[in-house]
């Protein structure tokens, strides 16, 4: 309706506004709301479509789910395991010396590797969402506007999942999200450019180096690309796939070889 003229912006948020004023004090959902600034919001983009500039679906929606899951990861209190990887870097010389014994550990090395420096600086563990939380945001806004192949609605519900939610609390598995979906959006958009087919498998061997999930899925994705250029070009797209395919290759066993448990 807003798209075909039936209603403005400033219309509708007046609207909800409306019902927050009379609901809220049974709800309380807000915490914090200024009605003024929502509604100045509003008429700005309101001369935005009068003016000729088409807006998105998801027009606003990527910045708000920002901010909602900004304050769900710096609320979160660390479980016990990513205190353990705080505890780990800390007591670590140097960071070639952690990324050879991590075996038992369960996650890749990338992680305790990140946060190394920021441990061995003494801040408290909190400090680890430094981490966590740019790579966190930068997975969703990856998934909701850089992967239009997607269903809108399907982006959307996996954007607020609780699978999802999960993987943006958990450190090591927020970066596995983050490189996973930096290599679709790079296959989906720039696949035809050398240099971007390659950062493409860099970032499919960083989620294995991030995760064994990450090197799972990964290695599925690969794949799956070797397949595609196959099909789609033969053996030429498959040539100039090859390149990346190695780099991507062995930043994954440097990660799964650091990561797996010895006999």
């Amino acid at each position: 309706r807003m798209a075909r003229g039936d209603i403005t912006a400033e219309a509708y948020t007046k609207a909800c506004l409306d019902q927050i004023a009379a609901r809220d004090k049974d709800i309380e959902a807000w915490a914090y709301l200024d009605p003024a600034h929502a509604l100045e919001q509003a008429r700005a983009l309101d001369k935005q479509r009068a003016s000729g500039k088409g807006l998105g679906a998801l027009h606003g929606l990527t910045a708000a789910l920002v901010v909602l899951f900004a304050l769900v990861i710096l609320g979160h209190d660390p479980w016990r395991d990513e205190y353990q990887a705080w505890l780990i870097s800390g007591e670590a010389p140097t960071p070639l010396w952690l990324w050879w014994r991590l075996h038992w550990e369960g996650h890749g090395p990338l992680y305790y590797v990140l946060i190394w420096p920021l441990a061995q600086a003494g801040l408290d563990p909190s400090w680890m969402k430094a981490i966590v939380l740019p790579a966190a945001l930068a997975a969703l806004v990856l998934l909701v506007r850089f992967l239009p192949g997607l269903p809108l609605l399907f982006r959307l519900g996996l954007a607020l999942s609780p699978i999802f939610v999960q993987v943006r609390l958990d450190q090591p598995y927020a970066l596995v999200a983050l490189f996973l979906l930096a290599a679709e959006a790079i296959q989906v958009r720039e696949r035809d450019r050398p240099r971007w087919r390659l950062a493409a498998w860099a970032c499919l061997g960083l989620a294995a180096m991030a995760d064994l999930p990450g090197a799972v899925i990964g290695g599925v994705l690969g794949l799956d690309r070797l397949a595609t250029a196959l099909t789609e070009r033969g053996r030429a797209g498959l040539r100039a796939e090859l390149p990346g395919a190695v780099v991507g290759g062995l930043i994954a066993v440097l990660g799964v070889v650091a990561t797996l448990p010895q006999a």
